[in-house]
């Protein structure tokens, strides 16, 4: 499937005409699943809670054929926050603590 490849929520534009998409520097072919759950675990998107994205993973694509490789993506993506974020865990200390959080929580 064809993705922007980036899921940047700054990148999502709203107004009264519906939803626009910027920025397809990274665009290209893509997991559905893995599309979808970097979505769900992306830095910008950790101010919607859980049971949100989980209404709306059917409409990402995820359905009982690829929820595990959902799940394992969202495994992966937080722990690739969480490696970006350590660099700066001195300066970005909240941000790191409820990322490593996020992680115990998906891995645990």
């Amino acid at each position: 499937m064809f993705s922007r490849g980036d899921a940047n929520l700054l990148n999502w534009l709203h107004d009264d005409g519906g939803l626009h998409v910027v920025d397809f520097e990274f665009s290209g072919h893509s997991d559905v699943s893995v599309d979808a759950a970097d979505h769900v675990e992306h830095i910008s998107a950790h101010h919607i809670p859980d049971h949100v994205w989980l209404v709306l993973t059917d409409k990402l694509g995820v359905d009982h054929h690829n929820r595990a490789r959902f799940a394992a993506a969202r495994r992966t993506i937080a722990l690739r926050w969480l490696a970006v974020l350590w660099k700066q865990r001195h300066h970005r200390t909240d941000e790191f603590l409820r990322q490593l959080n996020r992680v115990r929580v998906l891995t645990g």
